[in-house]
């Protein structure tokens, strides 16, 4: 396996370890699944001695690593650890052939372990657990990586698995013996969870995975291709994954250029409509306007003439604040549209003063203009001694 590839089958959080033992000519199965959640690992579920794997539903979705005790196996001591495998295998089975065996060493306090297995054997029980929906990535022989438990037990001398019993001195396996007979389970303290000891197997398997501690394993060529299988469908789940999610985000963007365009599409058609309708109320007011020049230019010159001749004539302490020349008259509703008149002969003041003397001098002062027809006082009031409100309105010649 390419070793870029070997960092893929670390970091996994969801794993199953399968045990795999015979009694009395039977296959068993001990199982544990374990998950890591955060910085623990928790046991979701376990069974003793299961026969039928297709009634376990969740060994088809999760990746399993199986430890095999079955008949076939042999575990011996090798006192001398610098002996070849060759001699060391040998050393067991003479004129035995490497190439037909699977091997997996394990260090003990004085030499190691060596479990041997013929390929033919091993090779079978993993054919007939991958019938049954198993994805085996790891295979170990014995009980002996129940080592790597051994930082979490409060009682780690001996040790009773479903096979045989380990004895450790300083955290290292001295010396190992097999069952005569399946032990009665007894419960066992693994950091916080309670565990059968018939389980504690499966356990260490499956443990191992997820710390990514599971050093002495059995490389057979069947395993090496589901670890690569497995790797490339976690990487295509990978980029899988990392193409959904830019896909949804340029949905995402995509949807949100779109509305924010279409809002201003929106807005600006409101606004040309508007625009439109502003252009349209200015020609018809043009039009208007044009219409009524003529009559205002008529008139621009006598206003001009009669307010300064008013504005001449105000006293001092008289105050104009409305000086109406030609005030309007009505407005007469002609083909809906509103045609405004004035009256040509008559001009509106309004004002205040401090006394009526002097408003009443200034009346005489009006009477005297040549165009003045007639100067009629509409309203006077006194709002209080120094205070006076007024409006008249001056009558000119007809001309």
């Amino acid at each position: 396996m390419p070793p870029f590839l070997e960092t893929y089958l670390s970091n996994l959080k969801h794993l199953i370890g399968v045990e795999v033992i015979q009694l009395h000519g039977e296959w068993y199965y001990n199982i544990v699944e374990l998950k890591q959640i955060k910085n623990s690992i928790d046991i979701i579920s376990n069974y003793v001695l299961v026969q039928d794997l297709a009634a376990i539903e969740v060994l088809q979705e999760v990746p399993v690593f199986v430890t095999i005790n079955s008949q076939g196996i042999i575990h011996r001591t090798i006192d001398n650890k610098s002996l070849t495998i060759d001699n060391k295998i040998q050393s067991i089975l003479p004129n035995a052939k490497i190439q037909d065996f699977y091997y997996q060493l394990f260090s003990m306090v004085q030499g190691e372990v060596l479990s041997i297995a013929r390929k033919q054997t091993i090779n079978d029980i993993i054919e007939d657990l991958q019938s049954k929906g198993l994805n085996i990535l790891n295979i170990t022989l014995g009980s002996f990586h129940v080592q790597y438990l051994l930082p979490l037990l409060r009682d780690k001398d001996i040790i009773h698995t479903s096979i045989h019993q380990l004895d450790f001195t300083n955290d290292e396996l001295s010396d190992f013996s097999t069952n005569q007979e399946f032990p009665d389970g007894t419960d066992i303290l693994i950091g916080q969870n309670w565990l059968n000891t018939i389980l504690v197997v499966p356990f260490a398997a499956a443990f191992s995975g997820l710390l990514s501690i599971a050093n002495h394993v059995v490389e057979t060529p069947t395993i090496t291709k589901n670890q690569e299988e497995f790797i490339w469908n976690r990487l295509f789940k990978i980029s899988l994954t990392a193409i959904l999610g830019i896909f949804l985000i340029g949905l995402t963007l995509n949807f949100i250029l779109f509305t924010q365009y279409s809002k201003t599409n929106d807005t600006l058609s409101i606004q040309a409509a508007l625009k439109e309708q502003k252009i349209q109320t200015l020609d018809t007011l043009q039009k208007k306007i044009n219409e009524q020049q003529g009559l205002t230019n008529l008139l621009a010159s006598k206003t001009s003439y009669y307010s300064d001749r008013i504005a001449s004539s105000l006293p001092s302490d008289i105050e104009l604040f409305e000086l109406t020349v030609f005030p309007e008259e009505k407005q007469t509703l002609y083909d809906d549209n509103t045609l405004i008149t004035y009256d040509n002969n008559s001009i509106i003041i309004k004002g205040n003063c401090k006394n009526s003397f002097i408003y009443n001098q200034w009346l005489k002062t009006l009477k005297n203009f040549d165009w003045a027809k007639e100067v009629k006082n509409v309203n006077y009031q006194d709002i209080n001694e120094d205070y006076s409100e007024f409006e008249l309105k001056i009558m000119m010649n007809d001309e």
